[in-house]
This record gives C-alpha cells, sequence and structure tokens, in this order.
C-alpha cells in the first residue's frame, strides 16, 4: 500500500544531506502561523516571519533573526543610489544581496536563517531574501517557479517584466548577459526564459514561502525523518491551502502513515489518517489510506478473535464516510465469516449452525458460504457422533440432518463408508457368533441389524445361512 507523493519542483525535492535538527511528531498548526494567515494583509514583516518559521527558527527566536533580516532592509536603503530607474533598482538589489551577504550556493540549503548565519543559499532562499529587500525599496516583485527551480521577476512601470535568476550576481534580466551563462551551470539549475510558458508560472507569495517548507520536508524524507514532515505540511497548508500544499500535506502525512503501516502500527497510522481527515475531508487520498491500514489492522484483530472490535472499527470508517457501502459490506463479510469459522470450532453445532443462518439472513455471507460453513458443522458433529457412538451413530445422525446438507457429496459419501463399516462390523460379529456355535446369539443379532439395513445384500446372505437356505 505503500504510496510516495512527489513535489512540484523536481530537483527541488532534495535527496540531499542539509541537516535539520530532529522534531517531534505535531498534528496542529503553530499559533504564530495561524495568526499569520488569519492577517488582514500579508505584509513585508509578516512574509519575513513565515519565512523564518518555515525555516524552523522557533517562535521565540523568530524576532531576533527578523531584526538581523531587517538590518539588511535598511543597509541597502542607505546604499541605494538615489533617482534610480526600477530596472536599475532591480539590478542593484541583485548586486547588493550577493556581495554583501551571499557567500556560496548549496543545493540543499533553503533555509533563511542559515543564509543570515553563514551565506549559504540555493534558488528558495535567495528568491525569498530577494523578493523582500525588493519589496523594502519598492520594487514590485513576484516570485517564479519551473518544474526544477524557482527565481523572481521584477514588474517595471511601462509593463515589461524583468526576470532576475537570484542564484547568480548576473541574473538580472539573464537572458541579456554573458556573464550569467558563465556562472549559472555552477549551480545545475537550467534558466527558462519568458517564452517558454509551459515551463514556468509565477507564484504567490505565500506559494513561494511553502517552498521552504517544500525543500525541507524532502530533506527530513531523505534521511528518514517523517515526523517533522507533518507539522510543517500542516503549517504550508493553513497558510496557503493550495493544490500544491495540498500535495504536501498528503505527502506528509501519507509517508509517515506508510512508515506505521510497514512496522505493523496500525492503529498510529489510523490515527494519522484520522487528523487528515479533518484537514481535507473523505478524499481519495484519505480513503485510500484508510483501507490499506484498516484492512491491516482488521486481519490483526481477526487474529486475536476480537470480531466485535474489527466490526466496530469498520463501522467507525464506513460512518466517516471512507469506506463504500459496498466496502464495508466486503469487510463485514470477512469479518463475521472468520467469526462463523471460530464458532464452528468453539460451539455445539446447534448453535453454530443457527449462528450461520442468522448472518447468512442479515446479508453477511453468500449462500455458497453459508453452505460450505454449514457443511462443516455438521460435518465436525457427525465425526464426533461416529467416534463416540461408532459408525450406526454416524449414519443414523446424518438421517436426522436437512435435506440439504445431507445431500451433499461428503455427507452423501460420509453415510456410504459409516453404513459400509457398520455392516462389516455386524457381518464379522454374526460370523464369530455362528462359528462358536452361538446361533441363537447370531440370530439374535441379525433379526436386530436387518431392520436397520433391510436391503444389505452382505445381511441378507447371513441371514439365509442362518436359515439352512
Amino acid at each position: 500500500m505503500r504510496s510516495f507523493f512527489l513535489g512540484l519542483l523536481g530537483l527541488l525535492v532534495f535527496v540531499g544531506a542539509y541537516l535539520d535538527a530532529s522534531e517531534p511528531l505535531r498534528f496542529r498548526p503553530q499559533p504564530e502561523i495561524v495568526a499569520l494567515a488569519a492577517a488582514p494583509s500579508f505584509s513585508l514583516d509578516n512574509q519575513l516571519d513565515v519565512a523564518l518559521l518555515f525555516s524552523g527558527v522557533a517562535p521565540a527566536d523568530t524576532l531576533s533573526w527578523h531584526n538581523r533580516f531587517s538590518s539588511w532592509m535598511s543597509d541597502l536603503a542607505s546604499r541605494l543610489p538615489p533617482g534610480l530607474s526600477d530596472e536599475k533598482k532591480g539590478e542593484f538589489v541583485l548586486e547588493y544581496l550577493h556581495k554583501h551577504h551571499l557567500a556560496r550556493y548549496q543545493t540543499f540549503q533553503t533555509r533563511l536563517d542559515t543564509m543570515i548565519l553563514n551565506g549559504s543559499f540555493n534558488c528558495v532562499s535567495s528568491a525569498v531574501a530577494y523578493l523582500l529587500l525588493g519589496r523594502s525599496v519598492g520594487l514590485e516583485v513576484q516570485a517564479v517557479a519551473t518544474s526544477s527551480h524557482a527565481f523572481c521577476l521584477v514588474k517595471l512601470p511601462d509593463g515589461r517584466e524583468m526576470d532576475v535568476e537570484t542564484t547568480s550576481v548576473y541574473g538580472f534580466n539573464p537572458g541579456t548577459k554573458t556573464e550569467f551563462k558563465d556562472s549559472f551551470g555552477a549551480t545545475g539549475l537550467a534558466y527558462v526564459p519568458p517564452g517558454k510558458y509551459s515551463d514556468r508560472k509565477k507564484i504567490t507569495d505565500r506559494g513561494l514561502l511553502g517552498l521552504i517548507v517544500q525543500n525541507r520536508m524532502a530533506a527530513w524524507q531523505a534521511q528518514g525523518n517523517l515526523n517533522p514532515c507533518v507539522g510543517a505540511a500542516i503549517d504550508r497548508w493553513t497558510l496557503d491551502p493550495s493544490p500544491e500544499s495540498r500535495e504536501t500535506l498528503v505527502e506528509g502525512f501519507v509517508n509517515l502513515a506508510a512508515e506505521y503501516n510497514t512496522h505493523k502500527m496500525y492503529l498510529a497510522g489510523l490515527s494519522l489518517a484520522e487528523t487528515l481527515l479533518g484537514y481535507l475531508g473523505p478524499v481519495t487520498e484519505v480513503k485510500n489510506l484508510v483501507n490499506a491500514l484498516l484492512n491491516n489492522h482488521i486481519n490483526t484483530l481477526l487474529d486475536r478473535s476480537d470480531y466485535s472490535g474489527a466490526l466496530a472499527l469498520a463501522a467507525q470508517w464506513k460512518n466517516r464516510e471512507c469506506l463504500k457501502e459496498e466496502q464495508f459490506a466486503q469487510v463485514s463479510m470477512v469479518i463475521l465469516s472468520a467469526r462463523l469459522v471460530s464458532d464452528v470450532k468453539t460451539l455445539g453445532y446447534l448453535e453454530a449452525a443457527r449462528n450461520v443462518e442468522n448472518v447468512f439472513s442479515q446479508g453477511g455471507i453468500t449462500a455458497a458460504r453459508r453452505q460450505e460453513l454449514l457443511g462443516v458443522v455438521y460435518s465436525q458433529e457427525i465425526q464426533k457422533r461416529a467416534t463416540n457412538g461408532g459408525a450406526l451413530a454416524g449414519w443414523q445422525f446424518i438421517d436426522t440432518l436437512p435435506d440439504e446438507i445431507r445431500r451433499q457429496s461428503s455427507v452423501v459419501k460420509a453415510r456410504e463408508i459409516y453404513v459400509y463399516n457398520w455392516t462389516v462390523d455386524i457381518h464379522n460379529q454374526f460370523a464369530s457368533l455362528w462359528n462358536k456355535g452361538q446361533k441363537d446369539s447370531a440370530r439374535k443379532l441379525l433379526s436386530e441389524a436387518i431392520p436397520l439395513q433391510p436391503e444389505s445384500s452382505v445381511l441378507k446372505k447371513d441371514l439365509l445361512l442362518s436359515q439352512g437356505k
């Protein structure tokens, strides 16, 4: 059942080793994210705070990191030559960022706080920094994403849009600079020019910030550290309930649930599914997750003979709209059938047969399964009677059974064997008595046996012998 979902930015779903500190499992968004998501406007300060929180900065430390980045904004403003056009200003901001703060490109370094601390960056963290700095000096900056990359563009007053490849100091309007082409290859990324609209799209501020979460989740997954992915994905979804955020939300839950499933922690996995259900409702991904975990846990309950618990659990998920009626019917049939098999082994035959009939009348098992289970019930009792009372008791009990049971081929065969064995036994007893000269006892034996099997050719022969014929 293991199902893994790919992120939207192919090369940004890192298999690298940028290590984040392990975090505990969290099912609720950070209160700070909730407050920022509900703010009447998504201001520049709010964007910076989200970038820091998404980077993993503790809420108590956010102000300190916020002030450190704000000092970049102040320094940029103080250095900005007066009277620059927006085009020149956009280029100046990129040069400022690289000359004064960015030190080295690292494919997996998506965190804003780490970039502030040591200057390491990737396309996402540098795009976030450029967007914040550019807007702080009045530029209209927007984020752009491709299948494997993220960058920015600056909208100019005359309607033109200038791409900004933020990973390179030469990245402003990159298609016009040969220096950019020489430097950009070091990042391992490819520039997608404006004409290739199918390969690039403008994304919202929240969408860009969400890529910080997406990148960190990929790094955690590469480490096998799946717990923090859940809380981070919830934060992203809370801030920006977009299709991309939905995908990372499902990915975070499904990957961890798959791990639980592998380790047979089915209830923990179902708890994850219940939480995801609370965020998304009974969508296909939740239903698939529930089905896989539920089936496995029900098998565990059946192994423990907890049939009531298994049935209650299935009903619970049907009521949550994660099992269709036909799926619930199938699961119920499996549970009831398993319970009946146990009944057949442990209960008296009358009670076991009654249970089979009751379940059948409620639609819990098919007609074929009913007949099969009744056959087992009665066959066991037949064998028990024959073991305790001999062959006669076996076939006489068979003659008391309902017609449909007596007509079953296995029962017909059993009766034939019991009759044959009983007849042979009577013949042997008769022969022994007769040969010992106990002829009256031999005749009495036959007179009592023949009425039970008057058509027996063996007993008829013995009768003729006893009559001297």
